[in-house]
């Protein structure tokens, strides 16, 4: 696998489609175990993510008429979800420890994250102001999140079981990619339209490479 492949690869694990994917298989474990309320929270942030960042996007390229200026057109969604999801997953597995081992679910999820939005960079699908703004999103819903779970009884769930399921379903969903993108950019050009304060302001560019790079195209 070469340079190019192998970046795209780590970057499209933080496609919305993978992390749902992930996300239901391991709430489908928690309430399999008996822990719906983790379950739940974990759609939950799921879901809090998406709305989240879908609602920055519309509101930077249908309403900001480019006042953030050309390195923030379209905050990143791979980001967001990835760093909401990913974080909330491995403190749930991070408490089935009381030693070292407790750090090491977070640690790696830490990594994955930071490769993720690197990748989106290098792949020249959004720039560094992009993405941060997404992990700030992503990390905005996970904290309360974890301190809904801190407070939960400790989830003890078949932890082989649970980390092959994810391992399994990331490989089988990496490389799909959801059209959530598209559909963003059509839910701001409406806004755009419709909303009084947003009509004057420019339209923000469809979400895309921005600028030359050895690897636009990629993704």
């Amino acid at each position: 696998m070469d340079s190019t492949a192998l970046i795209t690869a780590i970057s499209d694990l933080g496609d919305s489609a993978v992390i749902t994917a992930i996300a239901v298989v391991a709430a489908i474990d928690l309430a399999w175990s008996g822990y719906r309320r983790a379950a739940l929270i974990l759609i939950a942030v799921l879901v809090a993510a998406a709305g989240a960042i879908g609602f920055l996007k519309v509101a930077v390229i249908g309403c900001s008429g480019g006042r953030f200026g050309p390195e923030l057109n379209s905050p990143s969604g791979h980001a967001a979800i990835s760093a909401a999801v990913l974080g909330t997953l491995s403190f749930v597995v991070g408490t089935q420890f009381r030693d070292w081992r407790r750090f090491i679910a977070p640690t790696i999820a830490i990594v994955l994250i930071i490769l993720i939005g690197a990748t989106r960079v290098l792949l020249g699908a959004h720039t560094v102001d992009e993405v941060v703004v997404g992990l700030a999103a992503g990390a905005a819903v996970a904290l309360p999140a974890v301190l809904l779970l801190r407070r939960s009884r400790v989830v003890r769930v078949r932890l082989g079981v649970l980390l092959c399921a994810i391992a399994i379903t990331a490989a089988v969903t990496d490389g799909v990619r959801a059209p959530a993108e598209e559909l963003v950019y059509y839910v701001a050009m409406l806004v755009h339209r419709t909303v009084p304060m947003c009509a004057d302001a420019a339209l923000g560019a469809p979400h895309g490479p921005r600028r030359p790079t050895r690897l636009a195209g990629a993704d």
